[in-house]
């Protein structure tokens, strides 16, 4: 998980890396946790501003009810600091999202290019601050796709 930012925004309950039967994830499980959570996974910066098109898509998998999956975009925060000082856009309603049981679905294509000509930050949220602690979230392969113009 070196090439992502944890935030634990509310709770400790840490984002980790686990296996399980060779499938490989980013995990929050707000099962336990001290508090209500909201955990927040940030990819390291993504310069894209020489892109022609962009767009990223990921697979969630998620187990037991209560809390929820979000998926946002910043094009102003620093990749360093406090995250919550930075917009984030949400963009969680062009993604797919596991309907529960662990099964990996794939988020769909989601389109950046709006954030073309800027360095972007994406953020997964796994949130269970409305008091339900059963809630637990995996994610699997996180891509970014995009296109460059070249002229020669």
């Amino acid at each position: 998980m070196n090439q992502f930012v944890t935030f634990n925004e509310l709770s400790t309950g840490p984002w980790y890396y686990d296996s399980f039967m060779d499938d490989y994830f980013a995990e929050a499980n707000g099962f336990g946790d001290d508090a209500a959570s909201i955990d927040w996974l940030i990819s390291d910066l993504i310069d894209i501003t020489s892109f022609t098109d962009a767009s990223v898509s990921f697979y969630s998998a998620k187990n037991f009810s209560g809390g929820s999956m979000d998926f946002l975009v910043s094009s102003d925060y620093d990749g360093m600091g406090d995250p919550t000082t930075a917009t984030w856009d949400t963009l969680t309603a062009m993604a797919a999202w596991s309907p529960g049981g662990y099964l990996d679905t794939n988020s769909r294509d989601i389109s950046l290019s709006a954030y073309i000509g800027s360095e972007i930050a994406g953020r997964i949220n796994i949130t269970t601050s409305m008091g339900d602690t059963d809630s637990d979230g995996d994610f699997d392969e996180i891509y970014t796709y995009g296109a460059r113009s070249i002229t020669i």
